[in-house]
């Protein structure tokens, strides 16, 4: 399964490199101030089993985050726990090339990390325009953001 996403991503790289031809459009935070602002927890829940929910409302957006407890193992979890923690659901088959790849998912977790929330005091608006993208014909934009996103 992980060797046919892998195959399937790199085709789609190449057939999107070929397709952008020679367009070169690049972003750059101009000021250069990167600066970030810490952002507070304004509350936990916790669970009966240890686990945790953190939430911040940020910019009037109430975000939440679902810890599991220390030793949390999602084979050995129930239903509700995976649900619960964000965890693909079981399989109903304990058997097959279902329950494998679900295993191949959830079988090397070794715990969540405690969130830790900043956002960018600054909003991303500066976009460097190079002289080869002003003339390209395609239609390529390209933002920097330091917030990974897949």
């Amino acid at each position: 399964m992980k060797k046919f996403r892998n195959v399937v991503a790199l085709l789609l790289c190449l057939v999107l490199t070929l397709s952008l031809g020679t367009a070169n459009a690049s972003a750059v935070d101009v000021s250069g101030n990167d600066s970030f602002k810490s952002i507070s927890c304004n509350g936990v829940k916790e669970f009966p089993d240890g686990g945790k929910i953190y939430t911040y409302i940020i910019n009037g957006v109430v975000n939440q985050f679902h810890v599991p407890p220390d030793g949390f193992d999602p084979v050995k979890a129930t239903d509700e726990e995976l649900e619960r923690y964000g965890f693909p659901p079981r399989p109903k088959a304990r058997s097959g090339n279902e329950y494998s790849s679900w295993l191949e998912l959830v079988g090397d977790y070794t715990g969540t990390p405690l969130p830790d929330i900043s956002i960018r005091e600054k909003p991303i608006t500066d976009i460097a325009i190079t002289s080869s993208t002003k003339n390209s014909t395609a239609s390529v934009t390209s933002i920097y953001s330091s917030n990974w996103s897949g």
